[in-house]
């Protein structure tokens, strides 16, 4: 179950975290899913794209988590481990 939802800023994509534990990125066009990343180990909390940088999605967990990801290589960017449990993030413009 999705708990979480974000439009990239090109409007392209939708990322969804969730209890599985799991961030999907997904087409807006035909509702595909083009990735799935499963390096969280406690529910997602949320999820959300940099203005300036949309090929890329962060998600926070309860984990104590916060990762990047890069859309074009499909591979993790950064995690931050802060060893407190995150469940929002925001960007400011």
């Amino acid at each position: 179950m999705a708990t979480s939802l974000a439009y990239s800023p090109d409007g392209l994509h939708i990322a969804t975290g969730g209890r599985d534990c799991r961030v999907k990125v997904w087409r807006v066009a035909g509702g595909r899913a083009l990735v799935t990343f499963s390096e969280h180990r406690a529910p997602v909390t949320c999820v959300a794209f940099p203005r300036q940088k949309p090929k890329v999605v962060v998600s926070c967990s309860l984990d104590g988590t916060v990762r990047a990801y890069d859309l074009v290589r499909y591979a993790i960017l950064v995690c931050f481990s802060p060893y407190a449990r995150f469940a929002l993030i925001s960007f400011i413009a």
